[in-house]
């Protein structure tokens, strides 16, 4: 974060400063209370969109997974000569 502001606030007084003539000068200034919220709203943004993802890794059942992945290559069909469709669903997943 310190970076960005740092060529963040470089840059902004670039671009105002082509805007500036010697009979109209601009000058960029900002507050260093911008920066101090801005890197807040970042970082509860940036918390807020793992929500979803963490939900889903919380739900994820890992030994049940296993058992599907174990059972891909059972031959369970008649007289076990193939994988019946059940087991050829799982695999596909």
């Amino acid at each position: 974060i310190v970076p960005g502001c740092i060529i963040g606030d470089l840059a902004a007084r670039g671009f105002i400063g082509s805007f500036s003539s010697p009979e109209f000068p601009i000058t960029a200034e900002v507050r260093p209370l911008s920066y101090v919220v801005t890197a807040i709203v970042m970082f509860g943004v940036a918390a807020l969109s793992l929500l979803p993802a963490r939900r889903a890794v919380r739900r994820i059942n890992i030994g049940e997974i296993v058992r599907e992945r174990s059972t891909c290559g059972e031959r369970s069909g008649p007289q076990g000569r193939f994988p019946s469709p059940v087991a050829i669903a799982r695999c596909v997943r």
